[in-house]
């Protein structure tokens, strides 16, 4: 391809591209994973970035490099560079979360309250394996512990938009429960087989029930609300459940158990219909499904599709513990005690009780099991341990699958012409600064109006803007995603940036439709949706598209085209008897609205 051939293309200095390879093939990096993507790979291998500039005194009147104000304590400065080290949108790309551990053992070392928490319950200790009680143990902080502190800031960030408006506690609870359904695409294991964190899942948006079960309980605990694994087993107890074995979320509320399916990806239905004020079917409780088998019965999809779980093996259910120890460490427990106010955030959850009186995670669950399990039935859930263990253990191969899965978050690139005439890809552009002032700018100065931008790194940007909260600002900059891995696509580019701009921009589209659903905007995710799903090259999110598509055609009334919508899915889909559930839900409100 010669410069001529490249209509519109950025000049930029020939010190930033490769030249064009033989046979008019734009060239690439030696390495396929640039910027972001090698960003997350040191985080996961621990190495070291720069660390970030000490944050400035803001209490601070002198010039800059005075000393700290006098009012402001150093601890509280310790931990301001914690907060900012942290944040969401620098983790990858300004700060790792090496560098937060080595910020937690300062603030250990100096800060850290002498009093020791309670000690672990017997009963949960005798549960845990030696590795874990080691890990509780550990004076210091370690590079699983910073990863706790990002999940949990992740945990908290939908925990603040993703409950909705509703009246009421159960409203809002139920509003979570459906938002992780939607923002966690389910597939029977993880993606590449890999240990994923809740974070990556999240990022990724693709989990097994198991790990939106988790996520969900993760995100709970930030609103202060208990949830256990309701496994089901025959009324002797003597039978376990199996492993794959189907299993309910139970969340601990009003003094009542109500229950969750995070594999259908319903909550429960009540018999008794839709709550006062509320939308939809009540959430019923765990005494209503144990003692009334018709609740269960209405998930039923006829002969060949029967809800796996019976009344009778919910009489006497297994409850279990869904946390890791990271969350009950004598360290985790210290720091807690200066997330409040403002920086408000749980990340830790003792299972014993405090040394005031204060009942543990234990001895709630304990309490609220009523005669359905005591204290000495309940289990931990082993599967967050599991996962986090080998999380912390991945192997070069898997580090390197795990960098090829976040691979798109780096896009986009642009094709550039250098002084030589010379075409490659390059992650950076350069603009004329359009509001400055010409006259403050001769000729011999104009660099100086140039302003020049990083474009890796745009989609994770994005998408932390989702994962936050901000989804106006999100689609902004999706739709310039989309539009730039368009405009690269158009030449003949090496396979493997084809494949990351490709996907880049069908993720982009999708979680755009995605953020029109959270904002209310359903007839713009209709149409996102529509336009996604025509596109021949769009397979990744097949599933999910046309579940968000239904749901935004029943949210904009057209319940009719969200029936026709869902019933296209295949009787195999892990979610049918959750499709099949909405499906008469909408078919009922299409009927009502004809009358």
């Amino acid at each position: 391809m010669s410069p001529d051939n490249v209509a519109g293309t950025l000049r930029v200095p020939s010190t930033v591209i490769p030249a064009i390879g033989n046979g008019g093939t734009l060239s690439v990096p030696a390495t396929i994973f640039r910027f972001f993507s090698i960003g997350l790979l040191l985080v996961a291998t621990g190495c070291r970035n720069d660390k970030p500039a000490p944050q400035q005194d803001k209490k601070s009147t002198g010039t800059q490099g005075s000393t700290q104000s006098q009012t402001e304590s150093p601890c509280e400065g310790t931990l301001a560079t914690i907060d900012e080290v942290f944040k969401l949108s620098k983790l990858g790309r300004t700060t790792t979360i090496e560098d937060g551990v080595l910020r937690l053992n300062d603030w250990q070392r100096t800060c850290a309250p002498s009093e020791s928490p309670a000690p672990l319950p017997l009963e949960i200790a005798k549960l845990l394996s030696e590795p874990q009680l080691k890990f509780l143990d550990e004076n210091r902080f370690l590079q699983r512990d910073g990863e706790h502190l990002r999940n949990c800031l992740l945990d908290r960030a939908v925990s603040r938009y993703a409950t909705g408006t509703g009246a009421t506690e159960l409203d809002r609870v139920k509003s979570l429960f459906e938002h992780v359904v939607r923002a966690i695409g389910l597939v029977a294991e993880p993606p590449q087989k890999l240990p994923l964190s809740p974070y990556e899942v999240y990022l990724l948006g693709k989990g097994t029930a198991d790990d939106r079960a988790w996520v969900y309980i993760n995100v709970l605990k930030q609103l202060r609300i208990d949830a256990v694994l309701i496994q089901p087993q025959s009324s002797d107890r003597q039978t376990p459940a199996a492993a794959g074995a189907a299993f309910l979320v139970g969340v601990l509320l009003e003094g009542q158990i109500f229950l969750f399916d995070p594999k259908v990806g319903v909550a429960i239905p009540s018999i008794e219909g839709a709550a006062a004020g509320g939308t939809g079917p009540r959430v019923a409780t765990l005494a209503e499904a144990a003692s009334d088998p018709a609740v269960l019965k209405q998930l039923d999809a006829g002969p060949d599709h029967i809800y796996p779980i019976a009344a009778d093996e919910l009489k006497h259910p297994g409850a279990a513990i869904v946390a890791d120890p990271a969350f009950w460490s004598r360290r985790m427990q210290g720091l807690q005690t200066q997330f409040v106010g403002a920086r408000a955030m749980v990340i830790a959850d003792p299972p014993g009780d405090s040394a005031d009186g204060a009942p543990g995670l234990h001895s709630r669950i304990a309490k609220a099991g009523g005669d359905f399990w005591n204290a000495s039935e309940i289990r931990i859930w082993g599967m967050p341990e599991e996962r986090l263990a080998a999380h912390a253990q991945m192997t070069k191969d898997q580090l390197e699958l795990l960098a090829g899965l976040m691979s798109p978050f780096a896009a986009y690139k642009i094709v550039g012409i250098n002084a030589e005439g010379q075409a490659g890809l390059v992650e950076s552009e350069k603009h004329e600064d359009i509001a400055a002032d010409k006259n403050l700018y001769p000729s011999a100065r104009m660099n100086e109006r140039v302003i020049e931008r990083t474009t890796a790194g745009a989609q994770m940007q994005a998408r932390i803007d989702q994962l936050e909260g901000n989804s106006a600002q999100a689609v902004r900059a999706y739709l310039e995603v989309r539009e730039k891995c368009r405009e690269l696509l158009k030449y003949n580019i090496v396979i493997p940036e084809r494949i990351r701009h490709t996907r880049a921009a069908e993720d982009a589209t999708y979680w755009t439709a995605l953020c029109q659903y959270e904002q209310g905007e359903m007839k713009s995710a209709v149409n996102t949706l529509q336009y996604l799903r025509k596109r021949s090259e769009s397979t990744h999110w097949q599933r999910e598209s046309r579940y968000l598509l239904a749901l935004s055609q029943a949210g904009a009334g057209d319940f009719k085209a969200a029936v026709a919508t869902l019933e296209t899915a295949e009787p195999d889909d892990p979610e049918y008897l959750g499709n099949r559930h909405l499906i008469r839900q909408w078919q009922a409100a299409a009927k009502s609205n004809a009358n």
